[in-house]
């Protein structure tokens, strides 16, 4: 990569060229960082470091009715 990034980078491949900023942690499978690149943070090695920032799907949830909802509407006396 290159360019600058604050926060947190997860990858299987991460290569910071000599024109990258980054502040956060890295978390990959194999990194390579180039003479000339600004890293402050912290490295860690995973076998598979994109399962823990996949988020499940959310799943269809019944939707609530409200009060009297399906009733069918009641003439008003007096009109």
């Amino acid at each position: 990569m290159n360019g600058r990034v604050i926060g947190r980078v997860r990858g299987l491949k991460v290569r910071l060229t000599a024109s990258a900023r980054v502040e956060g942690d890295i978390i990959h499978k194999t990194i390579a960082i180039e003479s000339g690149a600004h890293f402050e943070g912290s490295v860690q090695r995973q076998d598979d470091p994109l399962a823990q920032g996949r988020i499940a799907a959310p799943q269809a949830q019944p939707a609530l009715a409200a009060p009297g909802a399906g009733k069918p509407a009641q003439k008003a006396d007096g009109i």
